[in-house]
């Protein structure tokens, strides 16, 4: 994860975790992550923010791998929340630029931003998976997804936990655009 670059205005947030089972619910990722979010947000330089999302290969790692007991991952959960909440409601706007896969996690942050554009990449993928691992959707994309795609399609995505390529993703209005191969930041920016 890289911080707040501010040009012309907007700063680009990356979100990369890596090829290891990792998760976003992770505390060093999270944290880095939000600081990164919160400088954007506080920088009077900054009028919009593109949050670069991308998880290649997609993981199949559990979303709450490393956190032991109940109070760890509700307050895991619970950071996610606060975060993805901070994003919507801070008067900037946020632009995903989906690189390759977002899953579980990588796709709440992505369902907060405003917009959502994905790279026209075959192998990218993205889903709510984390029912596959017997856990909900615990950073209020369970929410975010009704609102943005109604609550039967929301639910149906919800409880199948599949994994959707660019097109379908859009047909089902995960992502708003699909850009060409490599200019999702691209057109996120010009958004």
């Amino acid at each position: 994860m890289t911080g707040p670059r501010a040009g012309a205005g907007v700063a680009t947030l990356a979100l990369r975790l890596p090829d290891k089972p990792a998760s976003l619910f992770d505390a060093e990722p999270l944290a880095a992550f939000a600081e990164a979010v919160e400088k954007a947000i506080r920088d009077e330089a900054v009028g919009a923010a593109v949050v670069a999302i991308a998880m290649d290969p997609p993981g199949d790692s559990p979303p709450l791998a490393g956190l032991s007991g109940p109070r760890a991952v509700f307050g895991a959960a619970m950071r996610v929340a606060a975060l993805t909440r901070r994003m919507e409601t801070c008067g900037k706007p946020f632009v995903a630029a989906l690189e390759g896969s977002a899953l579980g996690g990588a796709l709440e942050i992505a369902l907060a931003c405003h917009y959502r554009i994905a790279a026209d990449d075959p192998r990218a993928r993205f889903g709510l998976t984390d029912v596959a691992f017997g856990l909900p959707t615990g950073g209020g994309g369970a929410q975010r997804l009704v609102r943005t795609v109604g609550a039967r399609r929301a639910l149906a995505l919800m409880l199948d936990g599949k994994r959707l390529d660019p097109r379908a993703a859009r047909e089902a209005g995960l992502i708003d655009a699909i850009a060409p191969p490599g200019g999702a930041r691209e057109a996120a920016r010009a958004r």
